[in-house]
């Protein structure tokens, strides 16, 4: 399946992070997400990460474009873009619909894939294709392949539904269908690492929890057991009910750092698929503390380790495109403060 050279087919991940600028020469932010109308395959307009985060999120529709270039978004003045909960019919589709990691299912049962990005005609805003990875795609394109809109018959709320020989118009995606690619994968590469480095610091602070668990326990057990044995019948059945809530506690606290744990790496992975934070999420950052220095793009401090995270530091945070590592900052402390406190409690008992 090749797309028609005729049309200027746009990939979401080139749009991400675009500059929208109008023709008075204003710069109004970079492009935070493409939003998508399910019952047009259209897309219907786009947010934007601003300067004042608190002040709502902004948004435009596809028709205020005046062009889409390599480097910017055009648009004719600024007060074509406005607050998202001015605009109820994009507002309604940024809460309702979110089309990536959306299954692709046909009447069969069978999973083709699940959506990655898509492609859309820049001067239609016509959805083209979906690039799908996963499902049968994993086994017979080893990677991932494009369908296009053509093999679809419903995006609904949940799945897009398509056509029971739509496997035959799958076509294998190859390295060179983004003209961004290099910098595409980049990120990707960096999110990776990012992660994996997350991931790594809370299970090796996870695995000194297990053995100091396994240290108090036994040590506690050998303590109880000395008393028990030197106690009366009344302080034996005194010294087994000390252990049995010692036992609980300590689970207890276990599983409060593994909630932590799975509660930090889900926030990232939402904020990895989506590229933004709501306002909700942007304000539960708010006064939270930093595991590390975090600097802007010219290598200036933006907020030192141990400090909170203030309206004004968050601002410069969101200028920056630091929101990342922001998260990650914050994930780190956070687990460790609970890795910390399960040291101190276990010292204590």
């Amino acid at each position: 399946m090749n797309e028609n050279p005729a049309k200027r087919v746009i990939r979401t991940q080139e749009i991400i992070g675009k500059q929208v600028i109008t023709l008075q020469g204003e710069d109004l932010g970079a492009v935070a997400r493409v939003l998508v109308d399910p019952e047009t395959a259209m897309v219907a307009g786009f947010t934007l990460n601003t300067k004042g985060w608190f002040k709502g999120e902004k948004a435009f529709a596809f028709s205020s474009v005046k062009a889409i270039g390599n480097y910017a978004i055009t648009l004719e003045k600024k007060d074509l873009v406005d607050s998202l909960n001015n605009l109820p019919s994009l507002e309604k589709l940024s809460s309702d619909f979110n089309i990536y990691n959306t299954r692709v299912i046909t009447p069969s049962g069978e999973l083709l894939g699940t959506v990655e990005d898509f492609g859309f005609d820049a001067d239609s805003g016509k959805i083209e294709s979906f690039l799908l990875s996963g499902g049968v795609i994993r086994n017979l394109m080893q990677g991932k392949a494009l369908i296009p809109v053509s093999a679809i018959t419903k995006i609904g709320p949940d799945v897009i539904i398509a056509k029971n020989n739509a496997g035959e118009s799958l076509q294998k995606a190859d390295s060179g269908i983004v003209d961004n690619i290099d910098s595409w994968k980049e990120n990707l590469q960096a999110w990776k690492g990012n992660l994996d480095n997350l991931k790594d610091d809370v299970e090796k602070g996870w695995e000194v929890t297990l053995s100091t668990a396994k240290e108090v326990s036994k040590k506690l057990g050998e303590k109880v057991q000395e008393l028990k044995e030197e106690g009366t019948d009344k302080s034996r059945a005194f010294f087994s009910k000390t252990a049995s809530k010692t036992t609980t506690f300590l689970s207890d606290s276990k599983n409060e750092l593994v909630s932590t744990y799975e509660a930090w790496m889900e926030k990232l992975q939402n904020f990895k698929n989506r590229n933004r934070l709501s306002t909700d999420e942007l304000s539960a950052l708010l006064w939270k503390k930093v595991g590390k220095d975090i600097h802007d793009n010219n290598g200036n401090l933006i907020i030192a380790k141990d400090g909170e995270v203030s309206p004004e530091v968050l601002d410069k945070i969101q200028q920056a495109g630091k929101t990342k590592e922001l998260l990650l900052s914050i994930a780190t402390r956070d687990v460790a403060e609970k890795l910390e406190t399960l040291r101190k409690d276990s010292e204590e008992i």
